[in-house]
């Protein structure tokens, strides 16, 4: 892949020098032949540098989560119970499936979760399956806790019936298909009241561009591209549960809360 990149961006740098070339013959002005020199070297990578800087925008001035109000706890300091499936990695093929330990996996993804919560944690839940094109089945999973916070069972359930759930919007496409945001709201279901609200935003490549990088930096593998430049996501969901819950959590690029 190296090699290949490597012969695609010589040929471009050698396409670039006799454009300029030529039109270096051409012209005299050195301010266009300067901005003839800077549009072809950032020819490739022009959408990723617009990315950074947007990104840079939103890390300096818009992802500081909206706080309006903070949880109800009881007499040791726990909230009532608490759904995470918009925003959860699911547990697949644990439930109901003797080989695996579930409750080892479950306290591995979210046991500084569980101390927090005194009745139940929503998550979601699937199963491995290959029919029609589909990977997995998902489902919805409760775990229940007893008084000392400690896994009394776990089930699938059709509904999440917790009373403070982080709910996700899909995505959407903001300027021109440069970046894609989502948020995520923390309610009250109780009391029908949005405690926070935070966001996700998604620098993908550009739909109507990146086709041109792609043939620059790609290598086509059994026909699927192989990348070798993005802009990571960035979000303030971490942030928002750590001061509305005080959880200490890390957050997944496509989904959402990864447990440390």
């Amino acid at each position: 892949m190296g090699l290949v990149a490597g012969m695609m961006t010589m040929l471009y740098l050698i396409v670039s020098i006799v454009i300029f070339v030529i039109y270096a013959n051409f012209t005299s002005n050195k301010l266009r032949k300067i901005l003839l020199l800077a549009f072809l070297i950032l020819l490739p990578t022009w959408d990723v540098l617009v990315q950074k800087g947007i990104k840079t925008f939103h890390q300096t001035f818009l992802m500081e989560p909206i706080i309006y109000a903070y949880p109800e706890r009881d007499e040791n300091n726990k909230i009532e119970s608490l759904g995470l499936v918009d925003v959860s990695y699911g547990i697949f093929d644990y439930i109901g499936d003797e080989k695996i330990n579930s409750k080892k996996i479950i306290y591995g993804m979210y046991g500084n979760i569980i101390q927090d919560v005194s009745i139940f944690i929503e998550i979601s839940g699937g199963k491995r399956i290959y029919k029609k094109k589909r990977r997995f089945e998902e489902y919805l999973v409760r775990i229940e806790l007893d008084k000392i916070s400690e896994i009394k069972s776990i089930k699938k359930i059709e509904e999440q019936t917790a009373r403070y759930q982080i709910k996700a919007t899909p995505f959407e496409d903001k300027l021109l298909g440069f970046y894609k945001t989502r948020k995520f709201s923390l309610i009250d279901t109780k009391t029908d009241k949005l405690l926070a609200e935070s966001k996700m935003i998604y620098y993908s490549n550009h739909k109507w561009y990146a086709w041109f990088r792609d043939i620059l930096y790609h290598k086509s593998l059994f026909g699927r591209p192989i990348s070798t430049m993005s802009v990571s996501s960035i979000n303030s969901l971490d942030e928002m549960t750590k001061k509305v819950f005080n959880m200490r959590v890390s957050t997944d690029e496509n989904k959402g809360i990864k447990y440390d």
